[in-house]
C-alpha cells in the first residue's frame, strides 16, 4: 500500500506536485489525522514517499520508519543519512522521475520494500526511540563544562526571546523587549533592538538608534551590527546613511577600496557578496517576508528584488548560491524559470530550469522545457554538451531519451 498523511496547505508547492504526481498510481493522501489514525495508516503501509517543506528531516521519516514502511525521502543530506542509511534502511531521490522509478521498483519487488521497511524499524529500535534521545541529552549535558552565568546568560535569553518575537512565536510588546535588550551593552543585543524598530515599523525609533550607532561608533567593522543597521537604513529608502555603515564596516581596511554603492540596489548586492564572503549564505528558523531585516546572503538578495527594476544580477546571484538547489528547491525552481524568459535561446538556462523543476517534482512543466533546451542545443550545434550536462541526473537522461 502507497500511503501519505501531511499538510496540504497552498504555500507546499513541490509537496503538492508530487502528489499530483502519484495519483495516478493510486495515492489518496491523507490530512489531518490524529495521531492514532495516522499510526493505523502507517501500519497498513509499505511504501511512504517522504517530502520535506524546507529540506530538513522531519517527523515524517522517524513516524515511517517506527511503523516499518519503506521510506522514499528527498536528498536531504548528512542530517538524514546519519539516522537511516540510505539505500538499506531508506531510499533517497532526487527528483520526481527518480521517485517513479522507485515506486515501480518497489510495487514489483514487493520483498525488497518489505526488507527496507525493516530494516528501518530495527534501526528506530537500536537508536532512536525517545529514551535514546533522553539519554543523548544526559551525556551531552555531562560534557558540558559548565553553563553560561551572569550577563553572559542573561544576554543569550535576551536574544532568544528577540528571536522568537522576530518570529511571531512569542507575542509580547516591542517596547518591553527594547528594554529588555537595552539592558545589555553587547552589540547582539543592539543590533536586535535595531532590527525589531525597523521590522516593526517604529522607524523615528529605529532612525534615532542609527544616529545613535554612527555618533558613538559603537559595533562598528561588525558585519552583525553595520550590515543590519544599513539594511534598517535601506528599508527607509535611506541610502546616504546606509552607506555611512557600509564605509564604517571597511573602517580596519582602505577606504578607498570599499566599492562605492551607487544606488539601493547595488548596495544590496555588495551586501549580499559580503555575506557570501563571510560564509552567511541563509539563516534557517527564521521567515524572511516583507519588511524582514537581512542577515545572510539569501535574504540580502531577495531584499535587492525590490530595487532590482529589470536588473537580473541579484537573480544570477541567487542561482549561484551553494547548495540553493537542493536546499531551496523551490525558490531555485522560481529563479531559474525567470533567468530563462529573460534568455530564451540559451539552452543552459532553460536545462537547468527543467532539473530544477523535476527536482520539484513538477514533471510536465520540466519536460516541455527538457525539450525546448534541447532544440536550442541542436540548433547551435551542442548536442554533446546537452548531453554531458544531462547525463549527471540519470533518471531525467532516461527520460529525454524515451521521449526521443
Amino acid at each position: 500500500m502507497l500511503s501519505f498523511a501531511g499538510r496540504l496547505s497552498g504555500d507546499r508547492g513541490p509537496r503538492r506536485n508530487m502528489l499530483h504526481v502519484l495519483a495516478s498510481r493510486g495515492l489518496e493522501p491523507q490530512e489531518g489525522l490524529a495521531l492514532e489514525a495516522m499510526l493505523e495508516l502507517y501500519d497498513n503501509t509499505r511504501i511512504l514517499p517522504n517530502e520535506s517543506l524546507c529540506m530538513e528531516v522531519n517527523f515524517r521519516l522517524m513516524e515511517g520508519a517506527s511503523c516499518g514502511c519503506c521510506l522514499l525521502t528527498p536528498d536531504i543530506g548528512e542530517d538524514q543519512d546519519v539516522l537511516l542509511e540510505p539505500g538499506k534502511e531508506c531510499l533517497i531521490y532526487t527528483n520526481g522521475l527518480e521517485l517513479l522509478e522507485q515506486i515501480e521498483q518497489l510495487t514489483a519487488r514487493p520483498e525488497l520494500a518489505e526488507a527496507i521497511g525493516y530494516a528501518a524499524w530495527q534501526r528506530i529500535q537500536e537508536e532512536h526511540l525517545l529514551r535514546h534521545r533522553a539519554e543523548a541529552i544526559v551525556r551531552e549535558a555531562k560534557n558540558i563544562g559548565h553553563a553560561a552565568q551572569g550577563e553572559k546568560a542573561a544576554l543569550h535569553l535576551r536574544m532568544t526571546i528577540a528571536q522568537l518575537t522576530r518570529a511571531g512565536i512569542f507575542m509580547e510588546d516591542p517596547a518591553i523587549t527594547d528594554a529588555r535588550l537595552r539592558a545589555s551593552s553587547h552589540s547582539w543585543a543592539f543590533a536586535a533592538r535595531v532590527q525589531l524598530a525597523s521590522e516593526t515599523g517604529q522607524t523615528e525609533f529605529c532612525a534615532k538608534l542609527l544616529q545613535e550607532a554612527l555618533l558613538s561608533g559603537f559595533g562598528a567593522n561588525q558585519l552583525e551590527v553595520d550590515g543590519i543597521c544599513s539594511f534598517a537604513a535601506i528599508q527607509t529608502y535611506d541610502l546616504g546613511i546606509a552607506k555611512q555603515f557600509w564605509y564604517r564596516y571597511h573602517q580596519d581596511t582602505e577606504r578607498q577600496k570599499a566599492k562605492k554603492p551607487e544606488s539601493l540596489y547595488h548596495i544590496c548586492l555588495l551586501w549580499a557578496q559580503e555575506y557570501m564572503r563571510r560564509g552567511r549564505l541563509a539563516q534557517p528558523g527564521l521567515p524572511f517576508k516583507q519588511g524582514s531585516c537581512p542577515e545572510s546572503a539569501l535574504e540580502a538578495l531577495l531584499f535587492a528584488g525590490r530595487f532590482a527594476e529589470g536588473n537580473n544580477e541579484w537573480r544570477r546571484l541567487l542561482a549561484g548560491l551553494e547548495h540553493m538547489p537542493r536546499s531551496y528547491p523551490q525558490l531555485y525552481a522560481d529563479t531559474m524559470l525567470e533567468l530563462g524568459c529573460r534568455t530564451p535561446q540559451d539552452w543552459r538556462t532553460d536545462l537547468r530550469a527543467a532539473l530544477a523543476l523535476f527536482r520539484i517534482c513538477a514533471l510536465p512543466e520540466g519536460e516541455q522545457l527538457l525539450l525546448r533546451a534541447w532544440n536550442n542545443a541542436a540548433a547551435t550545434g551542442r548536442e554533446q554538451a546537452f548531453l554531458t550536462m544531462l547525463c549527471k541526473t540519470p533518471a531525467v537522461m532516461r527520460a529525454f531519451e524515451t521521449a526521443l
